[in-house]
């Protein structure tokens, strides 16, 4: 279990709100670094953005530092102890700054995740004369609870009787204006102007909390350099959301600048935007400076048979072609009682990997593809049900034949042979993103815990050899129709399938496999269906099925090479009674094939991580 981090909670503060310079060592977590200077003969130096645990603040680094924080290979989510700083004013804006001249990197708590749910330290703090009432007379980022003098610029019932008044600006504005860059953005910037795409938009919602009720809603930005989300509330909703159309470029300022809130966001950016009264969107008219902002943007993961190795819950771009479209469905939410549509889509690509991406809402009912389409899924949420599964978040998007080069290459293949091709689903396979498998117990550990003998159904992975296995019946013959899998019974030369109602001249075999695992610590009998029946046995049911009937001994030879190989297995038990005896059934969802460079990796830095 990782060592939990002392953060100085609350340091970051009173330094700001005091100005003494004797309040160290500070124990901070590093959530952003960047280089700037170093052009023009001016030298390199580092910003860092660092959260005690309750605030974060930017922080300067003094130039010596700079090959300091490379040599030591110091990384964001890194902890440090700041020794010794200064408290300088920038004269220019009356802004205090905190300069680290020394520190220690306590490398013994490696890289974290974000620690805590810090807030952005009062910006009032930060300005060169603090108020006197600074320790507390602010709202949670810091703004003065008195309103504010100013008159907003723009107003909700001038965009929605007359938008072409809000969004005409001012003659020579719209052209020769000075932008910034989306990269550029952060908290400590007061005034700002990009010049961005809307990607997407979402339909309004209402939301209630503690504090009340209201409508919200969320866009985002595209420049050259990167993507921002931003939100906007209830008079944001008003003022804002009939003037941003999706495509269309914007001057847009007056934003405030916060720490993204990832779990709502399928972005990397480290910020993102909130809609204030005083914000300012107007329509880019310049059709050449429209044009040099990009349309989209994708980082799409390589293929969909990388997708095994990435972490589940990740955010992750695909492009792959609509193999097969199942019928709609509707669940009920256990948590809120209300339903919800869901459509399930098999989706492939020239790795010869097939995924179920899951569709929600309207986007489920209809479907907007079609079998053979090209679909670009930006910002699908990768899940481990039953192996690798992918979902369609709120803020995902999705473009069907998008004209992209990975697009058209795509199309030609499923033309000309993806058709035709066999695909090995992802439900077979376990993500494997750091070689260390979710809940990884012995043998001996799953009896010794006595897993699966709970009232909910207990998950973890195991890694073993085959031994053995279990061949009296390992198949049934199924309807052959895709997506039915029921028996089928043989009324003497066809097959029934009562779910169906129709009759086959020949079923389809699926395994019902058991066999025999076994670790350093002990062995354990696992079931499985068909999905990890093919992986482990390396063939169709049917066709071991042909074999078996046509040469026994061949069939018992072939059974036989397959034992002795090594798997990583994702296992589900639960209780199971039988002749008044509970015992645990153990079922194997997905296997994976020893990756024993992987192996090798991860043992040797499970090693290194023991301190002697």
């Amino acid at each position: 279990m990782d060592a939990p981090v002392p953060l100085s909670g609350g340091k970051l503060r009173e330094i700001m709100r005091t100005r003494a310079t004797d309040i160290a060592p500070v124990t901070v977590q590093i959530l952003q670094l960047k280089t700037i200077g170093g052009e023009n003969g001016t030298p390199k130096r580092l910003r860092f953005v660092i959260s005690d645990g309750e605030n974060y603040m930017q922080v300067m680094l003094q130039v010596g530092l700079t090959d300091k924080v490379q040599q030591l290979g110091i990384e964001r989510g890194h902890i440090i102890a700041i020794k010794d700083y200064i408290v300088s004013t920038v004269s220019a804006k009356q802004r205090s700054l905190l300069i680290i001249s020394d520190f220690d990197f306590l490398s013994q708590y490696g890289i974290r995740d974000k620690l805590g749910m810090p807030s952005q330290v009062p910006l009032e703090l930060m300005e060169g004369n603090p108020p006197a009432d600074a320790t507390g007379n602010t709202t949670f980022y810091g703004e003065s609870r008195a309103p504010a003098a100013a008159v907003p610029v723009a107003t909700a019932t001038a965009i929605s009787t007359a938008p072409a008044s809000i969004t005409k600006p001012p003659p020579q504005a719209n052209s020769s204006r000075a932008v910034n860059t989306i990269d550029e953005l952060s908290p400590y910037q007061n005034k700002w102007t990009i010049k961005a795409r809307v990607t997407s938009k979402s339909a309004t919602r209402e939301y209630h909390n503690a504090r009340g009720s209201g409508k919200l809603f969320n866009v985002n930005f595209l420049d050259e350099t990167s993507e921002i989300r931003a939100t906007g509330f209830n008079k944001a909703v008003d003022n804002f959301y009939d003037l941003l159309v999706e495509g269309q470029v914007y001057y847009i300022s007056g934003c405030r600048v916060t720490i993204a809130k990832k779990q709502f966001s399928n972005l990397t950016n480290e910020y993102e935007l909130m809609f204030e009264d005083s914000s300012i969107v107007e329509l880019c008219e310049d059709a050449g400076s429209a044009a040099a902002i990009p349309q989209v943007r994708f980082n799409f993961v390589e293929s969909l048979g990388k997708v095994s190795s990435v972490d589940k819950d990740a955010v992750i771009d695909v492009v792959a072609v609509v193999k097969e479209i199942r019928e709609p469905q509707q669940i009920v939410a256990k948590s809120t009682g209300r339903p919800f549509d869901k459509r399930d889509v098999v989706v492939v690509d020239e790795s010869n990997f097939s995924i179920v991406l899951t569709a929600w809402g309207a986007n489920a009912v209809d479907f907007p593809a079609r079998v053979g389409d090209v679909i670009a899924a930006k910002g699908a949420k990768v899940g481990d049900f039953n192996g690798r599964s992918l979902s369609l978040l709120q803020s995902s998007t999705m473009t069907v034949n998008p004209d992209i080069a990975e697009a058209h290459r795509l199309q030609g293949w499923f033309r000309s042979s993806g058709q035709s091709a066999e695909f090995t689903t992802m439900q077979n396979v376990a993500g494997t993103m750091t070689g260390r498998p979710e809940n990884l117990k012995t043998m001996a550990q799953v009896k010794d815990e006595q897993l699966g003998l709970n009232d909910a159904p207990d998950y973890f992975s195991v890694k073993g050899t085959i031994s053995h296995f279990a061949t009296d019946t390992f198949a049934y013959p199924a309807c052959p129709k895709e997506g039915c899998n029921k028996k089928v019974v043989d009324e003497g030369g066809t097959w029934r399938c009562e779910k169906c109602n129709a009759n086959y001249p020949e079923p389809e075999y699926r395994y019902v496999l058991r066999f025999n695992v076994s670790d350093h610590s002990g062995q354990l009998w696992l079931s499985c269906f068909d999905d990890v029946g093919r992986v482990v046995l390396g063939a169709p049911a049917s066709s071991l099925h042909a074999l078996r009937d046509s040469d026994n001994n061949e069939f018992a030879r072939v059974v036989e090479k397959r034992c002795a190989m090594m798997y990583t297995f994702r296992v589900r038990s639960k209780a199971d009674v039988y002749n008044g005896t509970t015992r645990a059934r153990h079922s194997a969802v997905s296997a994976t094939p020893m990756d024993f460079d992987k192996e090798s990796k991860s043992l040797i830095e499970a090693i290194s991580a023991i301190k002697v």
